[in-house]
């Protein structure tokens, strides 16, 4: 292992070095950028220069020849050719004092008059009509014009100016044009001019240069040019200039030295500052380390650290010394807290079964399980902090109510175990039904009251099993029995042992899960008659599970297990999936007119995106949603009046109707027509199986009916199994549902009973 001084050295060692290579990789490139910028900006101002320096010798040869050709008496000779002009005019001493090489006159028709050059070398006058194109002279006559031309011998830089009197004023008479050689002479006394190594480079492909040009030979030198276009030639010639690249070599040996002295710094820095640390910080921590290994080998908690010193690191040394004066003490409050439930103050899981181990030695046992119902659906619609107060009152009610006969244990979420040391049945239901009672007191949670029901599962040690682990299992099977049969109730496991389907609930679960991915789920649908129009005006969707080895299984034997896990919104929305796009089949079949209704559950209702999902689904159907009626039943609304009117209200927003399902089998109550704005209240079989014998209920359903009418609410009598009961329900303004028509049939029955009522009278409904 790496000391801690050593990998401190190391890391500092390696971040100096990482840094140095950052700047050499990225930094060091950024910077000779800058110096090769300025080094090209320097070069860039000499070809100015030398530029400038061409151009004062251009307008120094225009204007010699201006101050000539705009004066009286070069105007007379052109006039009149009097050799006294050229003999005191024209000397030697004027082409040596003005650098002028050549002059030439032309007339008005733009004739030679005269022509003469001087030679340097061999000094003096000789002809130069023959050294310059004809082609070449005839751009400069009659203008006012400098250029550079490519001649016989030399490149050339003429300029010429029309002939005028010296007032201007009057008609030009020819023109006078001047010229000097570009020689070697000439670049090298523009070179002395600019203090540069000028070189002329005669001929030059345009296409291989720009104007100016910079172009970097090597790390040592650097060229700079500027071209100089002829007037008669389509190549070109240039002067350019090579000198030693000063700048970006100055650069480069000041990053040299840069880096080099940075290096320096920086190892002699970092080992002062390692020096620093190991004495004031790493000596101390490796001694609080050595203290802490100390500690684990021997398992020794009376040694304590000295420390002196008000920093960090002392307070992180006291720390150490009060952390070995507690732990003691924590390891006490650890063990309790490993045993007992934090939110509800009883023992845990772990607690409940050591303690039920124990105690099963020597006494039998009964191990009631415990589930509150639907607790997945308040703490889902009112929050963890109301879900956390149920908690903790049903603890303490089980408690007072168990007293000092038993245990009670939290099992986890909102299960929870009681052990009894009894066998006795009539007292154990005794118990059992007490909870019950006690449990189903409201409970007051801020401005809120909850009806709070239990399941209870049943199971005794050692008659049941003789593994407490075993019994304890056994309960909860239980449990899940009691909730299938309609919860708030309690079941004993010798009851039910012999039901292998509740006795592999888990199977259950899985089997579900499966069920959904696997396309296991059909839909069933029951037509719904309409008197008036005497045909089928809609189909209810009933959910059945076509399992692969059972058969088809029926929704009561799976839906509670589906609700218990937490399935029924995916199911749901599988269902609602299905019927509006089974419902538009029909609808492209000519049934125009045919509504669907579809079962809600109230966890679907608790679904903040159920209504997002039903959205998506109409418009993915272009499903108008007046032809879709969600029913809710009775004994949801009576628990969650508030959630479902939002829920109901929601529904109306887009145009979709709301039947209200199962009315008069709970807690009727007419203001649920007012509050959940019904289109369509379905009234209960129990209404409907003793008419028309029972005056009592037939008059009651006719007023519910008379009601409705007044409410304009459509009324369906479910559970219609009788002739007697359908001519009785002829005479009311209802719908009818029931066996009398048709038991919920597949798609493809239900589309036969559907063509087959298409055109037929109400009589001839089968």
């Amino acid at each position: 292992m790496m000391k801690l001084k050593t990998r401190t050295f190391s890391v500092s060692l390696i971040s100096v070095t990482v840094l140095l290579i950052i700047l050499f990789l990225f930094i060091n490139p950024l910077l000779l950028e800058r110096y090769i910028e300025l080094e090209e900006r320097t070069m860039s101002d000499n070809i100015k220069r030398v530029e400038y320096a061409f151009e004062r010798e251009k307008n120094s040869l225009y204007q010699f020849v201006r101050d000539y050709a705009v004066w009286d008496d070069t105007y007379s000779f052109i006039q009149h050719h009097q050799q006294s002009y050229i003999e005191s005019n024209w000397v030697e001493d004027t082409y040596l004092s003005n650098s002028i090489e050549m002059v030439m006159y032309f007339d008005e028709s733009n004739e030679l008059v005269y022509e003469r050059g001087y030679d340097i070398k061999e000094e003096e006058l000789v002809s130069i009509i023959n050294k310059i194109d004809s082609s070449v002279l005839e751009e400069f006559l009659t203008k006012r014009k400098t250029g550079v031309v490519y001649g016989e011998d030399d490149i050339l830089m003429l300029a010429s100016h029309p002939i005028y009197p010296s007032l201007e004023n009057q008609t030009p008479r020819g023109t006078m044009i001047t010229g000097i050689a570009i020689t070697d002479q000439f670049v090298e006394q523009l070179a002395d001019a600019v203090q540069l190594p000028l070189v002329l480079n005669e001929r030059i492909d345009p296409m291989l240069t720009n104007e100016k040009s910079i172009d970097i030979i090597d790390e040592e030198s650097i060229k700079g040019s500027m071209i100089l276009p002829y007037e008669n030639h389509s190549e070109t010639g240039n002067l350019s200039f090579t000198v030693n690249r000063t700048i970006y070599q100055s650069g480069q040996k000041s990053l040299y030295w840069f880096y080099s002295i940075y290096a320096g710094f920086s190892i002699v820095l970092t080992t002062i500052i390692l020096m620093i640390l190991d004495k004031h910080i790493l000596s101390r921590v490796i001694n609080l380390s050595k203290e802490f290994k100390y500690i684990k080998e021997t398992q020794d908690l009376s040694r304590r650290v000295s420390t002196n010193k008000k920093d960090e690191i002392g307070v992180l040394e006291n720390g150490y010394n009060h952390m070995l004066d507690v732990l003691n003490h924590s390891q006490k409050e650890i063990h309790d807290m490993a045993m007992i439930d934090g939110l509800t103050g009883l023992p845990n899981r772990k607690s409940f079964v050591d303690q039920l181990e124990r105690d099963s030695k020597q006494l039998p046992m009964t191990i009631m399980f415990l589930d509150i119902d639907l607790f997945k659906r308040i703490n889902d619609s009112f929050g963890h902090y109301a879900g956390d107060t149920l908690l903790i009152e049903f603890g303490k009610r089980l408690k007072t109510c168990l007293g000092e006969e038993g245990t009670v244990g939290r099992w986890g979420g909102d299960e929870f175990v009681l052990g009894i040391p009894k066998l006795d049945e009539e007292t154990i239901s005794t118990i059992a039904k007490n909870l019950l009672k006690t449990i189903s007191v409201p409970v007051n949670i801020g401005t809120s009251s909850f009806e709070v029901t239990t399941s209870i599962g049943i199971s005794q040690f050692p008659i049941d099993d003789r593994s407490v682990e075993k019994v304890i299992q056994n309960a909860d099977i239980a449990m899940y029995e009691a909730k299938r049969s309609g919860k708030n109730q309690y079941q004993y496991y010798k009851n039910i042992k012999k039901s292998a389907y509740f006795h592999n609930f888990v199977t259950l679960e899985k089997e579900l899960t499966e069920a959904l991915n696997n396309d296991e789920f059909v839909l069933y649908f029951q037509p719904i008659v309409d008197k008036i129009a005497k045909t089928i005006c809609s189909v209810e969707a009933l959910i059945r599970w076509q399992h692969p080895n059972k058969g088809l299984i029926p929704p009561d034997e799976f839906i509670s297990a589906a609700e218990e896990i937490g399935m029924m919104p995916a199911i749901g929305e599988w269902v609602l999936k299905e019927g509006i796009r089974q419902l538009k089949e029909w609808h492209e079949m000519g049934l125009v007119g045919l509504t669907l209704s579809i079962n809600v559950s109230k966890t679907q209702m608790m679904d903040e995106k159920f209504i997002s999902f039903l959205i998506e689904q109409l418009k993915y159907n272009k499903m108008d949603p007046s032809f879709i009626a969600l029913e809710i039943t009775e004994s949801d609304v009576s628990g969650s009046l508030d959630k479902v009117v939002e829920f109901t209200s929601q529904l109306k927003e887009i145009g979709m109707k709301v039947s209200l399902d199962d009315f008069g089998k709970g807690l009727s109550s007419l203001n649920f027509l007012k509050e959940i704005q019904v289109d369509q209240l379905k009234i209960d079989r129990l209404f409907i199986q003793n008419i028309p014998a029972e005056s009592f209920d037939t008059a009651l359903l006719s007023g519910i009916v008379a009601l409705c009418e007044g409410l304009n609410i459509d009324v369906v009598t479910e559970g219609v199994e009788t002739k007697a009961q359908l001519d009785f329900l002829v005479t009311l303004e209802t719908k009818m549902q029931g066996y009398y028509f048709s038991k919920p049939v597949p798609p493809i029955e239900m589309k036969q009973q559907l063509e087959a009522v298409k055109e037929k009278v109400f009589g001839e409904v089968t």
